[in-house]
């Protein structure tokens, strides 16, 4: 567990409100004299009843080992890629091929032109 750290508490606008003791600053900050609440303790972590039943998954579909990250395939459906894609600048073209590979070193035209084509083919799918 951490240590604590020393706090003082000084005037608001409602009462009081608790800071560290190392941002005080007398010229800023007036302590607080009143009476000071005592710390709510933290809410209890949540523990599963012991006689609860475990659910019964077997109905629902497993994820073969094929199937694409949901957050991957939005990321990928989000690139646009124009209809003459091909005929792009080998500068644009490499760029589109980097944002879909994630690949910075990704150079060669026909290394790009091959991974997009394999996401377009994936789109297609």
């Amino acid at each position: 567990m951490s240590t604590k750290c020393p706090t003082v508490a000084v005037k608001h606008d409602d009462g009081y409100c608790i800071i560290n003791e190392s941002d005080f600053d007398p010229k800023i900050h007036k302590e607080y004299t009143g009476k000071i609440a005592a710390p709510k303790p933290p809410p209890e972590p949540a523990v599963a009843d012991a006689e609860e039943e475990t659910p019964d998954l077997s109905a629902l579909e497993v994820a073969g080992a094929g199937d694409m990250d949901p957050v991957e395939e939005a990321r990928l459906n989000a690139i646009d890629i124009p209809d003459d894609w091909d005929d792009m600048t080998s500068a644009s073209l490499r760029n589109l091929a980097r944002d879909i590979t994630k690949n910075s070193r990704l150079s060669k035209r026909a290394d790009c032109m091959e991974a997009i084509s394999e996401e377009l083919a994936r789109r297609a799918g």
